[in-house]
């Protein structure tokens, strides 16, 4: 797994505009999987769903914006909360996500011999909060592969 700056997840995340923040993830979930040898969270699934739903919501976000207005009420209230749904589940898509990465963390911390300090509720709230979720949990990532490298272990590669 790659060490990474918690303060470098968090200022890159703003400075691409968040575009940073879904390689971290991918990066993030792809290392997991490949270090708990098992496919603990489908990335070919997860890219899908959040891709399909990204698409769909943007093309009803534009609709709306153009032409919500001249449609029928009843259509353009259906067509807004199509797209708070959507914009809704995405959210879900993407916390559900960072959940089952933050439960891989504790799994690491305890089979490592580390006390678990992930608090995946305090993760959730953070998510909310300017995304401070993603430092926090690179941090506590961070304790692992920090952990494997002074005992010499080879199953977590720090590159």
């Amino acid at each position: 797994m790659k060490k990474r700056s918690a303060l470098f997840v968090y200022l890159a995340l703003w400075l691409t505009g968040g575009l940073y923040f879904f390689y971290w993830l991918f990066a993030l979930t792809y290392e997991v999987n490949i270090f708990q040898k098992a496919n603990v969270i489908n990335i070919k699934i997860l890219t899908i769903k959040l891709s399909i739903t990204l698409v769909l919501y943007s093309i009803g976000i534009i609709f709306f914006c153009y032409y919500g207005y001249q449609l029928p009420k009843p259509y353009s209230t259906i067509l807004f909360f199509t797209c708070l749904s959507l914009g809704i589940y995405w959210l879900v898509l993407i916390l559900g996500t960072m959940r089952k990465i933050g439960k891989e963390i504790i799994r690491l911390q305890i089979m490592h011999d580390i006390s678990p300090t992930l608090n995946l509720n305090l993760m959730t709230f953070l998510f909310f909060v300017w995304f401070t979720d993603a430092p926090y949990l690179q941090a506590n990532l961070n304790k692992v592969i920090l952990y494997s490298k002074i005992n010499g272990e080879s199953e977590v590669a720090v590159s």
